[in-house]
């Protein structure tokens, strides 16, 4: 008979993360993320983008990944999509030039339509105000589809009825009870954690130095930014911007873009956006009153997360310092 004894320590590594500083123009770079924004890696240098009718020879020398434009005959060249004026552009090749607009000619998804369109019987087609709907993209920008129909996004206080993350005020720190249906504060938010799951339905966001929960899809508990979406998707309505980029929606470009960076902790926390804290006003960062600290034994509390480990055969029980230990895991081998 012959016995091996096999110990296992698996130490968990702890809710710790780092962001890598960006680099500077003529810094060396192997993707546009290494670059401070809006610079953009170029041959392994970041570098300023090129503009429209830059020389090229290839797409990656537009950084169309990005910037959206192809390399054509020599130019980076942005083409209108669908709802863009085609004045002084040529429509993509999903899209026709009618009455100096671009007008899709067969789409195949909503992506293709662009904001405030949707894709149906492949044609796009424009999002009614408060109209009926399936799906979000079938509601304008400010609104969000709930019960079949299109409601104003973020206006859901506790207690409202909700079918959709996005319904309930994610900047006052509320979120959607997937269960009961009904917007909730969300008592999980600025709590450590490792993975969204933990977060009640927000998201586990890295702070440069640990991970804390914030809202739905990144979004901050500011009350702030409820005002400033309003403000920046009334001008993405108002000028009829179906892309979110400079050469497409110049009058609400940089307020989106400082929207994103000052409300969503996916731009805020991540080091290539520094560039825009001195470019982007600042907000009042007053945050919605200190929520009651719930008791994580009771398991009424943890029945999201709870519902989101389920998957995996076992519940996870987490801490600060969390170190999980499985040892003396012996085989005997007769």
């Amino acid at each position: 008979m012959s016995t091996c004894c096999l110990t296992i320590v698996l130490v968990h590594a702890g809710n710790e993360c780092k962001l890598v500083d960006p680099k500077s123009k003529g810094g060396s770079c192997t993707s546009h993320k290494e670059c401070l924004y809006p610079l953009v890696c170029y041959h392994t240098i970041c570098s300023e983008r090129k503009p429209d009718n830059g020389t090229c020879s290839t797409n990656s020398d537009c950084a169309s990944d990005v910037t959206k434009m192809k390399c054509a005959n020599g130019q980076c060249i942005l083409e209108a999509a669908n709802g863009e004026s085609c004045v002084n552009r040529n429509c993509v090749d999903t899209s026709d030039c009618l009455n100096d607009v671009c007008s899709s000619k067969d789409c195949s998804d909503d992506d293709e339509c662009g904001l405030n369109y949707y894709c149906s019987e492949s044609k796009c087609i424009k999002a009614t105000p408060g109209g009926s709907c399936s799906k979000d993209s079938m509601c304008l920008v400010n609104e969000v589809c709930s019960g079949d129909k299109c409601v104003e996004k973020y206006s859901g206080e506790i207690g409202t009825v909700c079918h959709s993350p996005e319904q309930c005020n994610v900047y006052d720190g509320y979120v959607c009870d997937k269960n009961a249906n009904i917007c909730k504060r969300n008592s999980y938010l600025d709590k450590e954690c490792y993975v969204d799951s933990e977060c009640g339905g927000g998201s586990c966001a890295c702070t440069g130095s640990n991970k804390v929960c914030v809202g739905y899809d990144g979004a901050m508990s500011i009350s702030a930014c409820k005002d400033m979406s309003e403000t920046v998707a009334k001008c993405l309505i108002d000028n009829q911007c179906t892309r979110t980029l400079p050469e497409t929606c110049p009058k609400c470009y940089n307020d989106w873009l400082c929207y994103q960076f000052r409300c969503n902790s996916n731009y805020a926390s991540d080091p290539t956006y520094s560039s825009l804290d001195a470019k982007c006003p600042k907000i009042t960062t007053t945050k919605p009153k200190v929520q009651t600290p719930v008791n994580h034994n009771n398991p009424a509390t943890h029945e999201e997360n709870e519902n989101s480990n389920s998957n995996t055969g076992f519940t996870l029980t987490y801490s600060s310092f969390l170190i999980l230990i499985l040892s003396l895991l012996t085989f005997v081998l007769v």
